[in-house]
């Protein structure tokens, strides 16, 4: 039998926030380690529920996710790379930025792998999930080691490929708006010199080009 292929996120789907290759491999380790977190909390949820209820493998959910990190009780962080944007205060990329924020002052392992819709189904859940937190990875410990293995090495290469290109369309960008600056610095000069009296024209200072210009 012909193995499916697993659908791909669409590049114009991928959000800047995502700073990693995204592989097949990061994908199927992701699904089998939240496949085994998952296990074992239902095993310890018809053994003992309070326990269980105490003792989370995981959390879904930005604002579950934020809460979390901000008291220190994850360990690894998992992003679906297709997370809608909504830059309005409070908004999805508000609580984003804030756990990105908290996770590099935590040194936090984030990684980005599936989508929202893949995501839930690891975690069986029968909804989208954008971010889920990990708490306590025993028992799956192998499985994780491999997995943040292969997120250094798509790191790496995302930094040499996508984020060097990345950062130099940023500077690009930074040189132009320093030269929109100047231009309008320039003209609100020459406004600035045609309405004054003649005594104070002098104090007015004279772009280079210009003064060559005159002589």
């Amino acid at each position: 039998r012909k193995r499916k292929r697993r659908k791909r996120i669409p590049k114009s789907q991928i959000r800047e926030y995502c700073t990693q290759l995204l592989t097949p491999e990061i994908d199927t380790e992701v699904t089998l380690l939240m496949s085994e977190l998952t296990r074992f909390h239902e095993r310890l949820l018809q053994s003992d529920p309070l326990k269980a209820k105490r003792k989370k493998r995981y959390v879904c959910g930005l604002r579950e996710v934020l809460r979390d990190v901000k008291q220190g009780i994850v360990t690894c962080l998992v992003v679906a790379p297709n997370i809608e944007k909504i830059v309005s205060p409070g908004g999805l990329d508000d609580i984003l930025d804030q756990i990105f924020t908290v996770c590099k002052e935590k040194e936090i392992e984030v990684i980005f792998a599936l989508d929202k819709k893949r995501l839930g189904q690891a975690t069986h859940k029968n909804r989208s999930v954008s971010v889920v937190g990990i708490h306590n990875a025993d028992g799956a410990f192998e499985i994780l080691k491999k997995l943040l293995k292969l997120v250094k090495v798509a790191r790496d290469k995302w930094k040499s490929t996508i984020g060097k290109e990345r950062i130099l369309a940023e500077k690009q960008k930074e040189k132009e708006n320093e030269k929109k600056k100047k231009v309008v610095v320039v003209v609100n000069e020459k406004q600035m010199k045609k309405t004054l009296p003649e005594n104070q024209k002098k104090n007015l200072k004279i772009p280079e080009k210009e003064k060559k210009g005159k002589k």
